[in-house]
């Protein structure tokens, strides 16, 4: 049995996606958010749950769960030990998730392109680079352009199919 967190989620895709592809058949167990979805392999009711980094990541660090692999393309710089499932046979399970930094309606035009230099700026500040995890999360961090992040939410954007 494997955690499954919010409909609609990266979570269950993974599941999906890595069934046919590993020849298991996972009974996924429905869970609201990852929270919870996270205490369950931790307390051996079920086996895992796909989670990401950062919600995963106080239970990992306790010794509470073990990570297994990341569903990727390549690994983590967070951790480099850890194999990418394209590494191990499933290529294609490679799930990527972008958040999109918000601003009301009317935001004057100059103040949405200063974000991306203020966020760079804070991520880059020293008393940000001393914390390993803040170093690390700085390596995969890639910011788009406010059209680009439109053209994606409308689905001016294409991508693969995930079937």
């Amino acid at each position: 049995m494997l955690a499954r967190s919010g409909n609609g989620s990266l979570s269950p895709l993974a599941s999906e996606l890595l069934q046919p592809r590993s020849g298991a058949k996972f009974n996924l167990v429905p869970y609201r958010g990852s929270g919870p979805a996270l205490t369950d392999p931790a307390g051996g009711l079920v086996a895992g749950h796909f989670a990401t980094l950062a919600s995963g990541s106080t239970l990992l660090s306790g010794g509470r769960i073990q990570a297994v692999a990341v569903a990727a393309d390549w690994r983590l710089p967070a951790m480099p030990q850890l194999n990418a499932l394209a590494e191990q046979g499933a290529k294609d399970v490679v799930l990527k998730q972008w958040w999109g930094l918000v601003a009301p309606v009317g935001t004057p035009p100059k103040a949405i392109e200063r974000i991306p230099r203020e966020l760079y700026a804070a991520l880059g500040h020293t008393s940000m680079s001393v914390n390993r995890k803040v170093r690390n999360f700085q390596r995969g961090l890639r910011l788009l352009h406010p059209q680009r992040e439109h053209a994606l939410a409308t689905g001016g954007a294409r991508s693969r199919p995930c079937a």
